[in-house]
């Protein structure tokens, strides 16, 4: 294999090498190099070019059967815009054993392009390539080993371009290591594209190849045709047409996209998956999971359909590779294992725990699952079955690590989350150690991290939602069974009254749920502090006299009361925090003061003895912000305005300011 077990490249000792200064100057000669144009022009059929190092020049061929061996070359810097280039009236262009080391230039050459005639790459290195590799039109592109792309700023590099066909081509035995580089300027496109840009593409062979990373392995698809060499077929503006391609018995890896662009009329037989995208990995991870007993009561595996949790005990739910709803049993703990594919999964008001036997359950570039109704208050996701330094680079654990909403950094061995508000979705992702796709998205070396799991809705989780040693795994098991929930029910909504949690910062909490989604939690931090966490919009929360309530829909719920609370309003807004005499301590993280979705705060005018009936809500809200003080932000911390009534009780709203109240006056209403 290429770049494995053969070497490929020039064999020569680079100090054996002429100089590109060796070759005559006269225009007349056969062979002359220009310098005027860093182009090395060859007129001489039958011409053999061998043992050059010709740096940054482009070979300009206008002869047949012209052979280019056992040389090297850098980044092409020339006015042909290429290392090689052979035109469209000559035939018969052989380049082999042959070094092409780029980096950074010019986003728009190619390598090596060959227009109409055959020609032969073979047994070549490329490395570290600014715009595409290999563009050729008829001929053999076989065992070369190419590697690093995206050295251009602002190329969409494919390592091999087939833009259209005048004779048969064949592609094999190449490795093609399209991964993304850290010190490349952008990410790689395809590591082979098939298209008709320039014309109508038929009878192309791609077999035997290693095809790592990349967009996607493979574009084999008709495409509007840009413009039609002399000689060639297709219709400007008009879909070319793609005849005859087969893509067999390669092997496909770790590609952002996956294999093959939807809708390829190739024929793609016998390829195999080396990834972890591939089946059967995650099948065999379950089958040595499940041998061991699933730790559960009762264990449902899907045969195509969706599957819910036996409603009289704990339950162990698998999807076994389908696409398909994955369901919690009520009250009773569900353990969540989706296996190959994607899968829905909805948690129920038990304990849940969303574990993930290999990185082929959730792989970044495969299908992610989705997670309904994770409750941060009890809901675990168990990453512990799977090895995260499967390459044992030293000094990595073999579990992962979580760095809350940080960025990758390059030891990988890492887990994260972030949420996206396009989608309205909190994204779990964890790399490998020694991954080299790292940083953030907008990082040219940033790629789909190995695991990807989408959980609904805006969430703020911690460490103790995540299982990442065997030890958090069966602690998490334990407390999961032992957690108790009666519920009460008000209208549309119920309220799960928890007790008995275990491993975290507190014994017991409630949490509502609404139309099937979970509304909010309320954590019983102490006997005098709790916090509140809302995920849905159009709530209404009333302090005063040592009560609280909680009202969503039709539904209203009796909050115990504690002196001290806090309340994360990262929901969509459009919720209601009434305050009259009495309240406590109140901190309101998230609180909306304008937009469509404004939150509203309602103040009661006897909290305030310096207000009175007569006055006007403007009145109102002038008085009190001429009292109310401000508290500087720090580091990522907001300030925050803070608001006291004359018997001491103190609201504070994290990242507002008095003139964000002022100027946004209806978000504050006094009665």
């Amino acid at each position: 294999m290429p770049g494995i077990n053969e070497t490929e490249g020039n064999p020569l000792a680079a100090s054996s090498l002429k100089s590109i200064t060796t070759l005559t100057t006269n225009k007349n000669a056969g062979v002359y190099y220009d310098p005027t144009t860093n182009r090395v022009v060859v007129h001489q059929a039958d011409a053999l070019l061998q043992g050059f190092n010709f740096g940054s020049a482009g070979i300009d061929i206008g002869a047949n059967g012209v052979t280019i061996k056992d040389c090297t070359f850098s980044e092409p810097d020339n006015s042909i815009g290429a290392s090689v280039y052979q035109t469209s009236t000559f035939t018969g262009l052989v380049v082999q054993n042959c070094t092409f080391a780029g980096g950074a230039g010019d986003p728009n050459s190619t390598v090596i392009t060959s227009d109409a005639g055959t020609a032969t790459i073979e047994n070549n290195s490329f490395t570290d390539i600014s715009g595409h590799g290999i563009c050729i039109e008829n001929g053999t592109i076989s065992d070369n080993y190419i590697a690093g792309g995206g050295y251009g700023a602002g190329v969409h590099a494919d390592a091999i371009q087939i833009e259209d066909t005048f004779g048969p081509i064949t592609i094999s035995g190449n490795l093609i290591d399209w991964t993304n580089n850290p010190d490349a300027d952008e990410g790689t496109n395809n590591t082979i594209r098939i298209s008709t840009d320039c014309g109508n593409t038929s009878n192309v062979w791609v077999t035997g190849n290693f095809l790592l990373g990349g967009a996607y392995s493979v574009i084999a698809n008709p495409t509007t045709v840009r413009w039609v060499p002399a000689g060639g077929t297709g219709t400007v503006g008009q879909l070319g047409t793609m005849t005859n391609v087969d893509i067999t018995g390669n092997y496909f890896g770790f590609a952002e996209f996956g294999e093959f662009y939807p809708g390829s009329p190739a024929v793609t037989t016998g390829n195999t998956l080396i990834d972890y995208t591939n089946p059967a990995y995650a099948t065999a991870a379950w089958n040595a999971y499940s041998a061991k007993g699933v730790g559960t009561q009762y264990r449902v595996v899907s045969s195509g359909a969706n599957i819910s949790g036996n409603p009289n005990g704990t339950t162990t739910l698998y999807g076994n590779g389908y696409y398909v709803y994955l369901v919690a049993s009520g009250l009773h703990e569900t353990v969540f294992v989706g296996g190959p594919g994607k899968q829905y999964m909805d948690g129920g008001a038990g304990a849940n725990i969303f574990k993930f036997l290999s990185v082929g359950d959730s792989a970044g570039n495969g299908s992610h699952d989705v997670i309904n109704n994770f409750d941060p208050g009890k809901d675990v996701i168990d990453l512990s079955a799977i090895n995260s330094n499967p390459g044992g680079i030293s000094g990595a654990s073999s579990n992962f690590t979580f760095i809350g909403t940080s960025a990758f950094t390059s030891a990988g061995d890492q887990v994260r989350y972030q949420y996206d508000p396009t989608t309205n979705q909190t994204i779990v992702e964890a790399n490998l150690a020694g991954d080299t796709s790292w940083g953030s998205s907008s990082s040219a070396n940033y790629q789909s991290p190995d695991i990807v799991i989408d959980l609904t809705g805006d969430l703020t989780l911690t460490a103790a939602n995540f299982a990442l040693t065997s030890a958090e795994s069966a602690a998490d098991m334990t407390a999961g069974g032992a957690l108790l929930d009666p519920y009460v029910k008000s209208g549309s909504a119920f309220e799960y009254n928890f007790s008995n949690v275990q491993g975290r910062a507190y014994t017991s909490y409630s949490s509502v749920e609404y139309s099937g989604q979970v509304a909010a939690d309320n954590y019983n931090v102490s006997a005098s502090t709790n916090q509140i966490s809302l995920s849905q919009n159009g709530v209404t929360l009333t302090r005063g006299a040592g009560s609280e309530t909680f009202a969503i829909g039709s539904g209203s719920f009796a909050f115990t009361f504690h002196s001290n609370e806090t309340i994360n309003a990262a929901d969509s807004g459009a919720d209601t925090f009434a305050f009259g005499s009495g309240f406590g301590n109140e901190t309101i993280n998230g609180f909306g003061a304008s937009g469509a979705n404004a939150d509203t705060l309602q103040l009661s005018v006897a909290a305030f003895s310096y207000l009175n009936a007569g006055m006007t809500q403007a009145q109102d809200l002038a008085a009190v912000l001429s009292q109310a003080t401000s508290s500087p932000g720090t580091g990522r911390s907001p300030g925050a305005l803070t608001i006291t009534d004359s018997a001491g009780d103190s609201l504070s709203l994290a990242g507002i300011t008095s003139a964000t109240l002022a100027a946004n006056p209806t978000a504050v209403k006094f009665v």
